[in-house]
């Protein structure tokens, strides 16, 4: 079961007609035949020629149209010609009558039927239909749907059917919407609004249409006339201007510029934080290793060379990296040696356990060798 949501578009002069006449929506009443309780009719007619009907006899002649197919069995497309051929009988005899007054009246005529998950289309006259939805198609041959009803005692039907989708829609009308069907491409997840605003562009000053949203369930038919003000939201220039700003307006502008220049919190570094190299902050930079220097160990601690004691040097470096590896020296530079002259026999320096003893280095010139070379346990020879 589903149930129709009718938009109607009616621009004569390029100006709002009022409300479309010639439409009619309805599901099969409580008598009509089982095989067609679960189906939902639209009527479209159009009339061409110098005598066109009344509105009443409009309204009563689809009345009577939708009758008679609710209550023909058989299959779909054939309940509805037979439903035609009657109202084209009587349009041909109401023609013939008015002939010699060089009167007529042609009608253009669009029926839809829904039942289960299909929608068939049945067109009787030059119309358009569109199956709108992912794909569309465009429904129009002049040859198969003839010239209309009352022109011909049998009258021509161009049929076509595709799928119910919800929220899908059924366009008609007298005159092709557009050049290109892919145009009206429109997706079932979205509301038509903004077709209907593409609709009501249209430059021509003359524009028919019907748009039939398809929902599924037993919902009420409705019929929506789609006026110009649905422009409001496609064209800002037709706009109710806006209010006036107000302070309270402004103000999320006033704060946004303020977060803009808003100064640095604690935690964040300052520029010049950042552009000072990491020796300069106060942070020392890892001297590189220097060769340090063995203490002499004397008899009574003097003499001990001065470079023993002092500390090496921090040289800061612009840019943290590596450390410069020392240079190790080509040959080892002998070690000063004070005299010993008349302070008893010289010690060996201390070596750490595991390493050899250093060889012992002659005496420095002016001193003679006698004065210190005795060393213990030297054996000395009597002469």
């Amino acid at each position: 079961m589903w149930h129709l949501l009718l938009y109607t578009l009616h621009r004569r002069a390029g100006t709002d007609a009022g409300p479309l006449s010639g439409l009619w929506v309805g599901r099969a009443p409580k008598n009509a035949l089982r095989l067609r309780r679960q189906e939902t009719l639209l009527l479209y007619l159009v009339q061409h020629g110098n005598a066109l009907l009344p509105p009443e006899q409009v309204d009563k002649l689809l009345a009577g149209l939708a009758a008679r197919y609710f209550r023909e069995g058989g299959a779909t497309t054939s309940a509805l010609q037979t439903a035609v051929r009657e109202v084209n009988a009587r349009l041909v005899r109401r023609n013939q009558r008015m002939a010699a007054e060089n009167r007529l009246t042609v009608l253009w005529l669009a029926m839809a039927v829904w039942r289960a998950q299909r929608v068939l289309l049945g067109l009787a006259g030059p119309l358009h239909g569109y199956f709108v939805g992912q794909q569309v198609i465009h429904v129009h041959d002049p040859v198969l749907a003839g010239s209309g009803l009352g022109t011909q005692r049998v009258p021509r039907l161009h049929f076509a059917t595709a799928e119910a989708v919800p929220n899908g829609l059924l366009l008609l009308s007298p005159e092709p919407l557009v050049e290109q069907p892919e145009a009206l491409r429109f997706s079932p997840a979205r509301r038509p609004d903004p077709l209907l605003r593409r609709l009501l562009a249209d430059p021509r000053p003359d524009l028919t249409a019907v748009v039939a949203q398809m929902r599924p369930g037993e919902g009420e038919n409705r019929i929506r006339p789609v006026r110009a003000r649905w422009l409001m939201g496609a064209q800002p220039s037709q706009a109710v201007p806006p209010p006036p700003e107000t302070p309270d307006a402004a103000a999320p502008t006033e704060q946004t510029g303020s977060q803009a220049t808003a100064p640095l919190s604690p935690e964040e570094p300052t520029p010049e934080e950042i552009a000072l190299p990491v020796s300069e902050k106060g942070t020392p930079a890892p001297s590189p290793a220097l060769p340090s220097a063995q203490a002499v160990e004397n008899g009574d601690g003097e003499g001990e060379p001065s470079c023993a004691k002092q500390e090496p040097q921090r040289l800061a470096s612009p840019e943290p990296g590596p450390r410069p590896a020392a240079a190790e020296p080509s040959s080892p530079a002998p070690a000063f040696t004070p005299p010993t002259a008349g302070r008893g026999p010289e010690r060996p320096a201390r070596q750490p356990l595991g390493q050899a003893a250093a060889p012992r280095q002659p005496a420095p010139p002016g001193v003679p060798a006698s004065a210190g070379s005795a060393t213990r346990g030297t054996p000395r020879t009597l002469l």
